[in-house]
């Protein structure tokens, strides 16, 4: 039985510093290349990305089923509305984009698309796992808060994740608690950041941008899993260990160190 094709998309601006890392551990995904496509959207880079880009396209074309690079040049590039000067006009901007790579991902006709944003170095076996729980949308568990204790270590409680749950007063609110020693699959309002949808969530005609609770205070993956929980498809949380966040370039070598001590081998690295 042939494994099932899945259209890996993310979005990056400026991402020199980690793309290298990143892009080894896309090729490094234990999932038979020739059943990955992949869409990178560049937003206007003005570093080393697009030359990384075009080395790892070179490296790699005739092993994955399609490597597509579409090159963006917005006034203001961003990969998060961290970067924009205004969130509210950034989370559009970013809805927009993510919404080209959810089109791109139903022309390839893929079994699943799996997002990933282009600063979490993701281990070999996560496509595995997240394919295993058989679900229309699973994201897997990051940490975003690293900047007291650093990555290395168990204690994680109460640090800032990529899930949470729409509370009794209406509002969007962030897990909190989790497991660790026996990670669990668990059902979640919200998720991003690297996730894995299949086909029938792909043509079921949720995008982003749209309206949803707390558009002011919160990003544009909220309004696609809103427009997921209006159509009524599930969505799902796996707390295992299988992606490190480096949100910014200074936290490389702590990021590359869990990485490490989290899935016993070094991230692979383009070149």
């Amino acid at each position: 039985m042939k494994q099932p094709r899945i259209a890996i998309t993310t979005l990056v601006a400026n991402r020199a510093w980690v793309l290298p890392w990143f892009l080894g551990c896309l090729a490094g995904l234990d999932h038979p290349k020739d059943r990955l496509s992949l869409l990178v959207i560049d937003d206007g880079s003005a570093d080393e990305t697009p030359a990384q880009l075009d080395v790892f396209r070179a490296q790699y074309e005739g092993s994955f089923r399609k490597i597509d690079i579409l090159r963006r040049d917005y006034p203001n590039p961003a990969t998060s509305a961290r970067n924009t000067d205004d969130r509210k006009e950034g989370y559009p901007k970013l809805a927009s984009l993510r919404n080209l790579a959810l089109d791109w991902a139903v022309e390839q006709k893929a079994d699943y698309q799996f997002s990933i944003d282009s600063d979490i170095l993701v281990a070999p076996g996560i496509l595995t796992r997240l394919l295993s729980h058989g679900l229309p949308y699973v994201a897997s568990m990051i940490w975003n808060d690293v900047t007291d204790r650093g990555y290395i270590g168990d204690n994680l409680e109460n640090r800032v994740t990529n899930a949470g749950f729409l509370n009794h007063r209406g509002r969007w609110e962030q897990f909190r608690k989790y497991q660790l020693s026996k990670p669990v699959v668990r059902p979640c309002g919200y998720s991003g950041a690297v996730y894995l949808v299949d086909r029938a969530t792909l043509d079921s005609g949720a995008r982003f941008g749209g309206e949803h609770p707390d558009m002011d205070h919160h990003c544009e993956d909220y309004s696609y899993c809103w427009a997921l929980q209006l159509l009524s498809i599930d969505r799902h949380i796996d707390e295992q260990r299988q992606a490190v966040h480096v949100m910014i370039p200074s936290r490389l070598q702590d990021a590359l160190g869990a990485y490490v001590a989290w899935f016993g081998v070094f991230p692979e690295k383009l070149g």
